[in-house]
């Protein structure tokens, strides 16, 4: 389980949505207290998916989807970034308590690395 006296990951996060009314509450709820800069990239959606970001404080930002690299490195280039280092999720993605302890532990070292790749981890009710 992860440590609650670590600080704030210094990492800004930036959410995928279209019409994720549903998911988003979630998802924001997952990184509540433990992301320091969080967005949301919305595509279009004509549910409460804003409605939902701005419940949670968080910055919206739109722009028209033609594919997940188009999408994600709009948002590298276009939204303002309170740190170095981006994590993108998806609406219906979660941070989860041991990723963000894995994070603290690599970005404590200030890796020279440009980037990571990281496994998703399916769970389906719960398991």
């Amino acid at each position: 389980m992860m440590n609650r006296d670590l600080p704030v990951l210094p990492l800004t996060v930036v959410v995928l949505t279209h019409n994720e009314e549903r998911n988003l509450p979630d998802c924001l709820r997952s990184m509540a207290g433990r992301v320091g800069d969080v967005h949301v990239l919305d595509s279009g959606s004509t549910d409460g998916t804003l409605a939902v970001a701005r419940e949670f404080g968080v910055p919206v930002h739109t722009h028209p989807f033609t594919g997940f690299g188009q999408q994600r490195n709009w948002a590298i280039d276009n939204i303002p970034h309170a740190h170095p280092w981006t994590f993108h999720l998806d609406a219906d993605e979660r941070m989860t308590p041991e990723l963000c302890a894995e994070l603290h532990e690599r970005l404590a070292r200030d890796p020279p690395e440009a980037g990571f790749f990281v496994a998703s981890k399916l769970i389906l009710d719960g398991a």
